[in-house]
């Protein structure tokens, strides 16, 4: 059996939560940045924000012109993305072992230093609007979207990470600046390195990059509680196309819950790549 490595933890004076993992004998090293902020943190009007600031964190920094984030980690054949979800929004990065400062220079930059101008905030609505329209064109992310919908009528998982079309449209610079000021910063984020290195220089280096941040970021606040529903809800959509789709959900526990790992599996069971009654479903009778 594989045993994951151990994690060493710790927290800067700023509020940054580290954990180093050291992995003997990997070629590379891994380095990601998790911030506690998704669309659940957002509101009507600014729906789209955690998402747009994803992209403009590869816009540009004070080190780094507009490009050169790419540049630096494919010039030495590393691979990096991002992604926004409900609850949060992480920066992932992958180098050569040999390199692995590089990513912990762009993550420091830019935690509380991105450029969000308004030149390229507007530029990049045209891609964020391009990136939702593609999904509006998918019949799944529709019937998805309608489910979220139908399953909460005042929490903010009712929308997607996408944002709403009217509120992308509409967010000005000047908000989505105020948006990345008031969340993102050492206070919200946790930066994980797993890789072949030694911890005690890897912390010192760390410390030398992200110590001297302000403690910026501020932790989310309550959300609106959802109430208890009240009988099923359902939908239909119509639109081009033969092919049905069909989605069904259930409220379930919050992610902490001790039920959470069974639904899980029971999640992989129903409905994952392989799930335990594909070949029934599918031969046009019940699986025993």
């Amino acid at each position: 059996m594989i045993r994951p490595p151990k994690a060493r933890r710790f927290v800067l004076s700023n509020g940054l939560k580290v954990v180093l993992a050291r992995v003997p004998a990997s070629p590379t090293v891994s380095v990601w940045v998790w911030y506690r902020i998704g669309s659940r943190q957002e509101w009507p009007g600014i729906t789209g924000a955690s998402h747009w600031i994803e992209h403009m964190l590869f816009q540009g920094s004070p080190r780094y012109e507009k490009g050169a984030i790419d540049r630096a980690i494919i010039e030495v054949g590393g691979t990096l993305n991002a992604f926004t979800d409900s609850d949060f929004t992480a920066y992932l990065c992958t180098v050569p072992r040999a390199h692995w400062e590089i990513p912990l220079d762009i993550e420091s930059d830019r935690m509380t230093r991105a450029r969000l101008d308004d030149a390229e905030v507007e530029r990049e609505r045209t891609v964020v609007l391009s990136e939702r329209e593609g999904n509006e064109n998918w019949p799944q992310f529709r019937v998805e979207e309608e489910l979220y919908q139908l399953a909460f009528r005042h929490h903010p998982y009712r929308w997607d990470a996408l944002g709403r079309r009217e509120d992308i449209e509409r967010i000005a610079p000047a908000e989505l600046r105020e948006y990345y000021r008031r969340y993102y910063g050492p206070k919200n984020a946790t930066l994980v390195v797993a890789g072949d290195l030694d911890p005690d220089p890897l912390r010192a280096e760390i410390e030398r990059r992200f110590s001297e941040i302000p403690a910026a970021g501020e932790l989310p606040g309550p959300l609106p509680p959802e109430p208890e529903a009240r009988g099923e809800r359902r939908a239909i959509l119509h639109g081009p196309g033969t092919t049905p789709y069909l989605e069904v959900g259930w409220r379930a526990p919050a992610l902490d819950s001790p039920d959470t790992p069974a639904l899980m599996a029971l999640d992989a069971l129903l409905g994952g790549e392989v799930p335990l009654f594909h070949p029934g479903w599918v031969g046009g009778h019940r699986s025993d």
